[in-house]
């Protein structure tokens, strides 16, 4: 007999979106279901839809039940639970039609007693990202866990998973808890032999602005913190190793409240219980905090302030990181002797490396933004006919994950010389106002050979470029691509040669080497920047010219350490095709193949360790495009 699969269906208030959510659990191709609607009290037609629907099909069963929140009615409905299985659906949310068949059959193949999958994520009622990897993973419970912790591929939600039943006895959902999913989804794991992690995106997650996930208040923040608290004191002692990992999200949590500082005295009040539990703990771990985990010196002062919760002591440790930010840019003007030309955007600072819980939902919104740029740009290139490729981790992603790899924060692009000549012509007309090309030329602060397409419309500044006064805009590098002579005397020649003028426009890349060296680049550098500019073209160009049928191209302004590598076979590079990269076909080498073995190795399909797993994208400041905004 097949087994029984219960599906969990808060409802409250979600009557625009509830009947799409139950006609995609009704045309399921798996059909042995309970789904159990909890109609917690709602005041719009929620409640009425629901009984519509259960006179539909005789699988759904609705509880109706005054107002209490989502886990009390998450409660109600395990206690009706009849499956051997256990899945929860948001009712603003959709799956796929054989998302639960799918799950199952991980469950089974693998015998295992969590199975999750990938999800779309739908913004404005109409765009669709997904972050999807088309790999299957088996865990044991250790390595789920140190996943979820991790943040890579396990997430701290129950809409993506199908539970066996028997995992839920004798727990309950913390109620009045927003975040409930930090609190018991490491219970869940820590009870489970096997997870695994499917491949394929099945659930159609909604952004929601009326949601408590996007809620602003004080009791939110109030219970992120908490949920954070809670997993930490459950698992501090058998996961020693995540220690400093789970401080840092605890951290990051609490440093969102700087932005309650104009909460109510009176709300804060009504805290004052949770408030107290949160203070008697950071002042146990007070020691951890200053020996093992690196704060710099504003968040040191901030943090004092923060723990007291008080309307006052919140805005002072706002007005610290203002204080600091003004600072910053007062230094920039003194230093570079005249005044703005463009103020720098109000926008909210961040630091990667203890705002992880942030940076991770930001790092998807800048992907976003990135692959709007993306189309625009492939729209362009069709139009003209200019052949573009996808480049180095972007192809990896497309190839391995289907689309953006989750810790990536760019996408590249390389085009053949002559291509990236006329692209550089028209591109800017083209493009529209909406977007900037920005190259060395138009911005001179800008110092890279390649060009990058950015978005008027948006501000984002890393830590390298922060005191530069350039366009910042979100933005995609595209590179060129010339020939490049054979021999082994011309490789050192003109690599030697482009790197001696690369560091010569560099702004801020020190000098190292004898002091003659030194001396040298001291001198050089003040020759005018465009002419410095100019001889790095003329590098470039001569190449393109001496390279004749050698074989060989290059792909002058990238990283890759050393220099050889850049250095590749110019048949990789001959001729194109089409491959999926966020559900759009865009163009990559016809011998990626070759291409990805040659930079990653032949294990390219393979995942890096967990550590190695993250951005380097270490933002400062941040602004997003209007649909795009946190």
């Amino acid at each position: 007999m097949k087994p029984l699969i219960s599906i969990i269906v808060p409802v409250w208030n979600v009557d625009q979106f509830l009947e799409k959510c139950l006609d995609s659990l009704l045309c399921q191709t798996y059909d042995n279901l309970q789904i159990i609607l909890v109609d917690d009290g709602s005041l719009d037609a929620s409640g009425q839809i629901c009984d519509i629907y259960a006179k539909k099909d005789r699988r759904i069963e609705v509880i109706h039940q005054e107002n209490a929140g989502v886990c009390n009615a998450r409660n109600t409905a395990l206690r009706h639970v009849k499956g051997d299985y256990i899945g929860f659906v948001d009712p603003d949310d959709w799956v796929a039609p054989d998302m639960f068949e799918y799950l199952l059959q991980g469950i089974e193949r693998e015998n295992a007693d969590i199975a999750c999958c990938h999800y779309y994520r739908v913004t404005q009622g109409e765009e669709i990202y997904s972050q999807c990897d088309g790999i299957d993973y088996v865990y044991t419970r250790e390595e789920a866990v140190e996943e979820l912790i991790n943040r890579f591929l396990i997430r701290n939600v129950f809409w993506n998973k199908l539970f066996r039943a028997e995992l839920f006895r004798d727990i309950v959902f913390p109620e009045g808890v927003i975040y409930e999913g930090t609190v018991m989804i490491y219970q869940l794991l820590l009870r489970a032999d096997k997870v695994v992690m499917l491949g394929q995106p099945k659930y159609y997650y909604v952004d929601n602005p009326k949601s408590y996930i996007n809620s602003d208040s004080f009791p939110y923040y109030t219970d992120f913190v908490m949920a954070h608290i809670g997993r930490y004191q459950a698992l501090e002692k058998r996961f020693p190793q995540l220690r400093k990992k789970m401080m840092q999200d605890l951290l990051a949590a609490l440093f969102k409240f700087q932005y309650m500082y104009r909460v109510k005295t009176e709300i804060v009040q009504k805290e004052q219980e949770r408030i107290a539990q949160i203070q008697n703990f950071f002042e146990e771990k007070k020691d951890f905090i200053e020996n093992d985990i690196e704060l710099d010196k504003i968040h040191r002062r901030q943090l004092p302030y923060l723990l007291k919760f008080t309307p006052k002591d919140l805005k002072k440790a706002r007005r610290i990181a203002a204080v600091d930010s003004r600072k910053k840019m007062l230094f920039h003007v003194l230093r570079k002797g005249k005044k703005q030309e463009k103020e720098i955007p109000s926008s909210v600072t961040y630091d990667r490396k203890y705002y992880q819980e942030i940076n991770n939902h930001i790092l998807r919104e800048i992907q976003e933004c990135e692959f709007e740029i993306l189309k625009k740009v492939h729209e362009v290139c069709e139009k003209n006919k200019i052949q573009y490729y996808l480049y180095g981790g972007t192809l990896l992603g497309a190839v391995r994950h289907g689309g953006f790899i989750p810790w990536d924060d760019d996408v590249d692009l390389i085009m053949p010389l002559d291509d990236f000549d006329r692209f550089k012509e028209i591109a800017q007309l083209e493009l529209g106002e909406k977007y900037f090309v920005q190259t060395c030329m138009n911005d001179p602060e800008f110092p890279k050979v390649f060009l990058k397409v950015r978005r008027e419309d948006s501000y984002i500044c890393e830590d390298k470029w922060e005191n530069r006064r350039m366009h910042a805009g979100i933005y995609i590098d595209i590179m060129p691509l010339a020939g490049f002579p054979a021999g082994k005397w011309n490789r050192k020649i003109f690599l030697h040669a482009f790197s001696f003028w690369e560091q010569l426009c560099s702004f801020d890349k020190p000098v190292t080497g004898h002091l003659s060296v030194k001396i040298l680049f001291a001198v050089m550098k003040k020759l005018p920047l465009k002419f410095r500019y100019g001889m790095r073209e003329c590098v470039l160009r001569l190449s393109d010219h001496l390279a004749g049928n050698s074989g060989l191209v290059c792909s002058y302004g990238s990283h890759y350490k050393p220099m050889t590598r850049r250095v590749m076979q110019q048949s990789w590079f001959t001729g194109n095709e089409q491959m999926n990269f966020e559900g759009q076909d865009f163009y990559v080498p016809a011998g990626w193949k070759d291409y990805l073995e040659y930079l990653y190795g032949e294990n390219y399909m393979e995942l890096p360790p967990a550590e190695k797993r993250e951005t380097h994208l270490n933002l400062t400041k941040t602004r997003l495009p209007e649909k795009n905004k946190l």
